[in-house]
């Protein structure tokens, strides 16, 4: 198998049929004492063909920050997690996302150490929208770490930017978002979009399209 197949077929398994993402989607706003936000999202990967619905519960914490928890499938998979966000000022929201997801059908072409169980990490530094503003962008990364039984392995990590439009109404708001990963770490290998002479380069992209209730 060459090498820029098995890279490929392993970026699909990982991120397409093992949750085809591992980010919640969540309003750029930042969130008053005691306001919750409830929202419900599609995730879809650049390569993925089989979206993920998600269920997302965010509880404000001031001036402060944000918790938050929330489910997701796409029928092959299914995952929980909770978050939180720490507010940098007015202007920039860090957050940390932590995931547990496990493959509900079996696939014959995948490997069988992600057929079990995956927990990841995304820590996630954005901008935050106002009153008045849209549009928000920022920094993404993904830690993942394959979970059997008796053991723990860290298989690898994935680093992006994302750009997004928060858009508010009365009863809450409409959220779109689009993130590129050109930075991949797997199997001990690095690999950057413009290596595809190595057969290491690849892109993944994702779009997260949703709907949100204050």
């Amino acid at each position: 198998m060459t090498p820029i197949i098995r890279y490929l077929g392993m970026t699909l398994c990982l991120l397409c049929l093992a949750g085809c993402t591992f980010t919640k989607l969540e309003t750029a706003r930042q969130l008053d004492a005691s306001e919750t936000v409830y929202s419900g999202s599609l995730d879809f990967v650049g390569f993925g063909p089989i979206p993920r619905a998600q269920v997302n519960a965010m509880r404000g914490l001031g001036d402060r920050g944000d918790i938050s928890a929330h489910i997701g499938t796409t029928l092959v998979s299914a995952n929980a997690g909770l978050g939180g966000r720490l507010y940098l000022g007015d202007r920039f929201n860090l957050s940390l996302q932590t995931d547990a997801m496990t493959i509900l059908i079996e696939h014959p072409w995948g490997p069988n150490r992600f057929e079990r169980f995956l927990v990841t990490g995304t820590p996630r530094l954005t901008t935050a929208v106002q009153d008045g503003e849209f549009f928000y962008g920022g920094l993404q990364s993904h830690v993942f770490t394959g979970v059997q039984p008796g053991q723990a392995e860290f298989l690898g990590l994935t680093g992006g930017v994302l750009a997004g439009i928060d858009i508010a109404r009365s009863f809450g708001g409409f959220q779109a978002e689009l993130i590129l990963y050109p930075i991949s770490y797997f199997e001990g290998r690095v690999a950057f979009p413009t290596n595809f002479q190595d057969g290491d380069g690849v892109v993944v992209m994702q779009l997260s399209l949703g709907i949100y209730f204050r």
